[in-house]
């Protein structure tokens, strides 16, 4: 006799972009929402357990306290609910946005970034177990969890890029002011990657999470114009190598 599954709490009401008709083309009311929601936090709930691989539909209908048939109304299989918990997961939220917000004194952009980074890799790891799949669908090329990606990063992405601006004022793009949404793009590519990576066993010896941290901060605060420093040796005195005036 097999163990019963565990039915999974409702989950609290989120911002999600709803269809407004199931899969039969019948307009979905608050009951349908509830049901189609119900299903999605389930599967998020499973993933923190299991491979995306290995989900089934019945258990997902199961734990959400629905049936088979009652899936197949809001959905067309696994791929498409983990999809629709991919979508749930905004990286651009208010903390995040607010380390890039605020000013960032030419005298403390190596804290400002470390500050960005340290809310980026925690809002990550806080939905490792759904942002994994994301990014392992990313890169096998299923465009509908790339435009997830996109979507996902896009706040954010302007606001760093209007940050990069910023800091580099007017002019052409140069190796050592290249284009600011390129920029961004290429941080928060780079972040995505370290924090899919670092949560993962096996590193090389010596690298750890907080160098990691620390080695990312230290690229987001040279791309904000600031001299990329660690442990380097002392200058004479009077030799200044950063202003302390202005911020971005």
């Amino acid at each position: 006799m097999g163990t019963r599954q565990k039915k999974i709490a409702d989950p609290q009401p989120v911002e999600l972009d709803l269809p407004t008709k199931n899969k039969s083309g019948q307009l979905m009311y608050r009951k349908g929402e509830e049901t189609r929601r119900r299903l999605v936090h389930a599967t998020e709930e499973l993933l923190k357990a299991k491979l995306f691989t290995e989900l089934t539909v019945t258990e997902i209908a199961r734990c959400a306290g629905s049936s088979k048939p009652n899936f197949y109304l809001y959905f067309d299989g696994v791929m498409d609910v983990v999809l629709a918990a991919v979508q749930n997961v905004s990286m651009s939220t208010p903390e995040v946005l607010a380390t890039v917000n605020r000013p960032w004194p030419a005298a403390s952009i190596d804290h400002c970034a470390q500050a960005f980074v340290h809310e980026y890799f925690k809002h990550w790891r806080a939905n490792a177990h759904v942002l994994k799949v994301r990014t392992a669908m990313v890169a096998n090329g299923e465009s509908r969890f790339m435009e997830a990606e996109i979507r996902a990063t896009e706040v954010v992405l302007q606001a760093l890029t209007d940050k990069l601006e910023q800091a580099r004022g007017p002019g052409k793009d140069t190796v050592q002011s290249p284009h600011p949404a390129s920029l961004a793009g290429a941080m928060l590519a780079l972040l995505e990657r370290l924090a899919a990576v670092t949560i993962e066993p096996g590193l090389p010896s010596g690298i750890t999470d907080a160098r990691v941290m620390q080695a990312a901060a230290s690229l987001v605060a040279a791309g904000m114009g600031a001299r990329i420093v660690s442990k380097a040796p002392s200058k004479p005195a009077g030799k200044a190598t950063r202003s302390s005036k202005g911020s971005v």
